[in-house]
């Protein structure tokens, strides 16, 4: 295709991964999946806060990784003998069950491999990147027709982050179309009831909530600073406004799940989720790297406070969420929350000590040294097994503090 060509021209030239977006305008009324133009290139990227493209990441030695990241890789390493088997992908459930593993859980594939993504990322182990790269492909085949994406916006949502910031790491053209795909098909989910805000489910047109808007806003806030097209930048702004003036108590920083889900016109005010307030908090983190506006991390702070008081066991643990769905809550919030963390020095102790803890129950509650399972609460040992949800929680929690270890936040525990 010509835009492939002119891409490939363009970094052998000028050394620099210059990225071919397709342009999209959130005001222009179009909910149909061509919202973004692909005719539209760019052919240098012209924001101050465009993303740097790493042609290669270092590979930092087994012996220079602190506690948290051989922790991490420990898990990873586990998780690929215990929990990666039937279609090239993680099962549902360790021990294996086959009953538990018929159903295809999307977007908690998604969830560990924007995990394996961080691990590449911090370590410049090509095999996590391979890992990464071929999870992707089964999960585009186990989703059928060999298609990337499906019926709910909030799954896209996260598949696509995971796979922008592979792109990101690896620079590799290949993973562009989806990208740009999966970007296409979530931007048609926005629609104009309640005010407007992207759906939850393609069959569920006006139920809008957190998940889906908050990683479509993330989404399109880097693609911004990925390719500097003010029209990413729109969208990233115009589903914030919709989200933060719809879905967020303000006296409080509670972030709600959503509206409408029963057809009531209600919000669901006393569903309160971690993962809620994860994407939000790195929502506006992502928009206040943008603007330099404070107001944005004054929010993310309210949210991530309110969170870490709140949504608590007696001890200060992240709250156990179950073994569904929930399970994979928690891992979300710590992702989002050390952005936050990185971003800005205010609370940063509390909020680093805050993690530790919560890395260090959670490790001393592991079935044994060479079995790092964790629990829907991490206060406790799983009594039996564990389902991919809850395990991928306890892995982005020790993704996040490998990442905090090595970017000289936090020291290796005691």
């Amino acid at each position: 295709m010509p835009r492939r060509l002119l891409c490939g021209l363009a970094w052998l030239l000028c050394l620099t991964l210059l990225l071919f977006a397709a342009g999209c305008n959130p005001d222009s009324g179009n909910t149909s999946s061509e919202s973004v133009s692909s005719e539209q290139t760019d052919t240098q990227k012209t924001n101050d806060n465009a993303v740097n493209f790493v042609k290669s990441i270092p590979f930092r030695p087994e012996a220079e990784r602190g506690v948290w990241e051989k922790r991490a890789d420990l898990t990873h390493s586990f998780m690929r003998e215990n929990f990666f088997g039937k279609y090239d992908m993680y099962q549902n459930t360790y021990p294996y069950s086959e009953t538990q593993n018929r159903q295809f859980h999307y977007w908690i594939q998604a969830q560990v491999l924007d995990s394996i993504v961080d691990a590449y990322i911090r370590s410049g182990d090509k095999q996590y990147a391979q890992n990464a790269k071929d999870l992707i492909e089964a999960i585009r085949i186990r989703n059928g027709r060999f298609l990337i994406t499906n019926d709910f916006y909030d799954d896209m949502g996260w598949l696509a982050n995971a796979i922008l910031k592979l792109y990101i790491a690896t620079g590799d053209e290949d993973l562009w179309p989806d990208i740009e795909y999966l970007t296409n098909d979530i931007l048609s989910g926005w629609n104009s009831g309640f005010g407007g805000g992207i759906a939850w489910n393609k069959n569920q047109p006006q139920y809008k909530n957190s998940p889906s808007n908050g990683p479509a806003c993330i989404l399109t806030a880097r693609l911004y600073q990925v390719t500097g097209k003010k029209e990413y930048l729109d969208w990233a702004l115009k589903i914030f406004e919709w989200w933060d003036s719809t879905l967020v108590d303000h006296e409080t920083g509670l972030v709600w799940d959503g509206i409408n889900r029963q057809n009531d016109s209600q919000i669901d005010k006393d569903w309160r989720f971690t993962y809620c307030q994860g994407v939000y908090i790195g929502s506006c983190v992502e928009l206040y790297r943008i603007t330099k506006d404070e107001t944005y991390i004054d929010k993310a702070i309210k949210t991530a406070d309110y969170t870490i008081n709140n949504l608590v066991n007696k001890d200060g643990i992240l709250q156990d969420e179950g073994s569904g769905d929930g399970g994979a809550f928690k891992g979300i919030f710590c992702r989002y929350f050390v952005q936050l963390i990185k971003t800005t020095e205010r609370n940063r102790k509390e909020y680093c000590d805050f993690l530790v803890k919560n890395g260090n129950v959670m490790w001393s509650n592991i079935q044994d040294e060479n079995t790092p399972i964790f629990n829907t609460s991490w206060s406790s040992r799983p009594r039996r097994g564990v389902t991919l949800q809850t395990q991928s929680s306890g892995l982005a929690l020790l993704e996040s503090l490998a990442d905090l270890y090595k970017n000289g936040y936090i020291s290796d525990p005691q």
